[in-house]
């Protein structure tokens, strides 16, 4: 199955999504001359997404890998979009970067790319 993000693009190869922790809104206040402190939680607002993907489509050269890996960097912080990766969806989830960890050609002199697609999920599940 493939990871779509929205209308965006979608990704053939990936691995599963990595969930970090729910970040929480906090804070808190405490007067001068008063014992004591405010303090206020809220509730959860978004949590990081790390995908594990493979770039590749028999490219011949490494501009040609260089260009596929640009057009994805295209949609960095863009407005939040729904993540499905093999038929699970994420909500609305914004890109964040691209990491590349590994280049590489293949016996075949066609270039591919190793990488993580980091996300943020902008709000928990309803």
């Amino acid at each position: 199955m493939a990871l779509t993000w929205g209308t965006k693009f979608s990704v053939a190869n990936h691995g599963d999504p990595q969930q970090g922790e729910w970040s929480r809104g906090t804070q808190s206040t405490q007067q001068f001359g008063a014992l004591g402190e405010t303090f206020l939680d809220g509730k959860r607002h978004s949590q990081p997404l790390v995908v594990e993907i493979w770039i590749h489509n028999l490219f011949a050269t490494p501009a040609d890998l260089a260009a596929a890996t640009e057009a994805i960097e295209a949609h960095i912080n863009q407005e939040p979009e729904v993540l499905t990766v093999s038929g699970q969806s994420y909500g609305k989830c914004r890109l964040d970067r691209l990491e590349i960890t590994r280049r590489a050609n293949t016996p075949d002199k066609l270039w591919l790319a190793m990488g993580n697609l980091h996300f943020t999920r902008m709000r928990p599940p309803s």
